[in-house]
């Protein structure tokens, strides 16, 4: 009886033990979702009121034990109100990413995930004149993140956005609101870091997947 109790428990623990992998051959379906909304004011300044909120539904593959490639889309949009400052901003974007994921037991992942992501931008920005923006924006992040395994096909995950990033943008401004229009362009590169704002509601994203094949 006692080498029975003794084999089960062994073969749990075997079984848990296995499942908490991500398997070579497994698909995970699913995505992340942002959502940030703040209102601040400064003395006796106007109120300003900022909603946003970004969608990245994806697709893993795990081409090894722990090791996994993948596709995202995504989908944005970006509204700031205040006296004499509007932004009313969409965003539609692909991307693609690396992921490693550390087992920690009990179902809990640790993992690095590396993407380059490429965006565009387009709306409207209210400053004085009424100016039309476009902007294309490339991504190259690093982003640290953990995973929970709900069961077996069922994952829940946070990400910390961009902790370390490589980032380039273009953009084409034309004001409407004067007699001639007037088109800006601006290019920039910057390479840095979010460490500073990783208490911020912006900088962490929540998501979930369904996995197949594992």
């Amino acid at each position: 009886m006692k080498k029975i109790l003794l084999l089960s428990a062994i073969a749990a623990c075997t079984a848990i033990s296995v499942s908490a992998q991500i398997s070579k051959g497994s698909a995970y379906v699913g995505g992340l979702i942002n959502i940030n909304n703040t209102s601040n004011q400064y003395g006796t300044d106007p109120e300003v009121k900022q909603n946003s909120f970004l969608i990245s539904p994806s697709i893993g593959f795990a081409y090894a034990e722990n090791s996994m490639w993948g596709i995202n889309l995504n989908y944005g949009h970006s509204k700031t109100e205040n006296t004499g400052l509007n932004y009313d901003l969409n965003t539609y974007g692909l991307g693609v990413y690396l992921r490693q994921y550390k087992p920690m037991g009990k179902g809990f992942y640790f993992f690095a995930q590396e993407a380059l992501n490429g965006n565009y931008t387009k709306g409207t920005r209210e400053l004085t004149n009424l100016y039309d923006v476009k902007e294309l924006d490339i991504t190259l992040g690093i982003s640290p993140g953990f995973a929970y395994d709900v069961s077996k096909k069922f994952q829940l995950e946070i990400l910390l956005n961009n902790l370390f990033f490589a980032d380039y943008s273009q953009s084409r401004t034309t004001t409407q609101s004067t007699a001639t229009p007037i088109v800006t362009k601006t290019k920039e590169f910057g390479i840095g870091s979010n460490l500073s704002s990783i208490a911020q509601v912006g900088s962490v994203s929540i998501g979930a997947r369904f996995v197949f094949g594992r």
